[in-house]
């Protein structure tokens, strides 16, 4: 299912042409204002989406970094004990 290339309607199969989008949901071409207002609807949809996993992943990826940083900085005290104890051994 998604949505069909020439009526631009969610559906289980896809329009044969113009001819069947015309019966389908009365649009009769690719210049059809019908068409071209369903056509901007769906890229703002889709422009949405998009904006939204990117948030995510932003989300995920500072998330990430969070985690990175607070292990590094955790070696290097662990780093400077060892550095330290080594240096009062000798």
């Amino acid at each position: 299912m998604g949505v069909c290339s020439y009526c631009l309607m969610w559906q289980r199969d896809e329009c044969f042409g113009w001819d069947q989008a015309k019966a389908c949901a009365k649009i009769s071409g690719p210049d059809d204002p019908k068409y071209l207002t369903r056509k901007a609807e769906l890229m703002e949809r889709d422009a949405s989406q998009l904006r939204r996993e990117a948030r995510e992943i932003e989300f995920r990826a500072g998330v990430e970094v969070g985690h990175k940083r607070r292990a590094a900085e955790r070696l290097d005290a662990e780093r400077a004990a060892l550095l330290a104890k080594i240096a009062g051994a000798a």
